[in-house]
């Protein structure tokens, strides 16, 4: 029913862009995960300041 999303952003690139495509997305995903974290961890920390 529905496209996975890689489905569609690579299958308008031409072959030999496929794999530079496919180690930026790699790395946006990364850091994407990465930064939510860091952010997800500072504002527990500065909620949980409040509560001592």
């Amino acid at each position: 029913m529905f496209m996975p999303i890689n489905q569609i952003a690579f299958g308008i690139l031409l072959a030999a862009e496929i794999k530079n495509a496919a180690a930026f997305s790699n790395l946006m995903r990364n850091l994407g995960g990465a930064l939510g974290l860091a952010a997800i961890n500072s504002i527990v920390n500065w909620r949980g300041a409040a509560h001592r």
